[in-house]
């Protein structure tokens, strides 16, 4: 979840984040959106973020098993 009021956050999954916003690849989270994928997720070597701002916050749980 990204609990900035106005800023935006880039997650991404197996690769390092790019500055957030419009043309960033990854998942683009707007102010207060949360990313709840239906679907599980295969990410083998690191999640990372980046955002907009310098206070912007990041909240969020990762569920699974370490197998390297």
């Amino acid at each position: 979840k990204n609990g900035h009021g106005s800023n935006t956050v880039n997650i991404a999954l197996d690769t390092t984040a790019t500055a957030a916003g419009a043309t960033s690849t990854g998942v683009l989270l707007k102010t207060g959106e949360t990313w709840e994928p239906p679907w599980s997720i295969d990410v083998r070597q690191r999640i990372s973020a980046i955002a907009s701002g310098a206070s912007t916050q990041i909240y969020g749980v990762v569920w699974g098993i370490h197998e390297g």
